[in-house]
């Protein structure tokens, strides 16, 4: 079976039957309180107004200084799912995706490359060569070297806000494809990524970034490194995030 040709609600049955954060996500850590003036509503932006969300989103994930990049870091583990929903660990994974903006007329366009390497749980070593633990096959891994994805950060934007105690919360559900430079898939799936940060930074306009703290969950096909042929199943990121720190 091919993972990457799932639909979008196959992949959000999957999660919701995982059980997402709670079961395969770490938990969002807090923050001190901020500023009680700043809210989701100003005094800079609002997220409710059209503008306000494009700003806030390019804030959040990207710099508004174009001249350089923002790079948000993950730390986590990958995950075999299988249909029953049984989910076996089987190697850490660390990367960053660094994220650059180009202004347009309206929002922004939008250039991530992602960048990953997977870990023995056990001793911390870059894997090399691992024992399927499925089929007990030795394979390869295929490292996750510049994987770009470009889209835009516009009025369809569908990040979703919520606030307490001085913090925001911000969540983004998409189906992402990173590619190499050929074009070539090179990852593909479900992305779930939320995060929590000062209102105090999103409400300041000299602040071209906003730092923030959280997880990262990523649904996909079985990677194609792990030779699992017609196997049902997938695979699954489970990391923490940080960004811009």
């Amino acid at each position: 079976m091919n993972g990457h040709s799932r639909t979008r609600r196959s992949l959000l049955s999957w999660t919701a039957f995982l059980g997402m954060g709670s079961a395969i996500g770490a938990t969002v850590p807090s923050y001190p309180r901020a500023s009680s003036i700043a809210t989701l509503r100003g005094p800079y932006l609002n997220v409710d107004d059209r503008e306000g969300a494009i700003l806030a989103e390019a804030r959040v994930t990207g710099c508004l200084d174009t001249s350089r990049s923002r790079v948000d870091s993950f730390d986590g583990e990958v995950l075999a799912v299988a249909p029953n929903g049984r989910a076996t660990p089987f190697a850490a994974i660390r990367g960053r995706i660094e994220t650059t903006l180009h202004a347009k007329a309206v929002g922004w366009r939008r250039c991530r490359v992602l960048s990953g390497e997977y870990y023995d749980r056990a001793c911390g070593d870059r894997l090399e060569i691992l024992r399927n633990p499925f089929s007990g096959i030795e394979v390869r891994p295929d490292h996750i070297s510049a994987a770009v994805l470009e889209d835009e950060i516009d009025a369809s934007t569908d990040m979703t806000w919520a606030e307490h105690a001085g913090q925001f919360n911000a969540r983004d559900c998409a189906m992402l494809s990173f590619g190499n430079r050929n074009s070539r898939a090179a990852l593909s799936g479900l992305s779930i990524r939320n995060v929590m940060g000062a209102l105090s930074d999103l409400q300041n306009p000299a602040v071209a970034t906003v730092p923030l703290q959280g997880t990262w969950t990523f649904v996909t096909g079985w990677l194609p490194w792990l030779a699992m042929g017609n196997t049902p199943g997938q695979c699954v990121f489970s990391c923490m995030y940080v960004g811009d720190h």
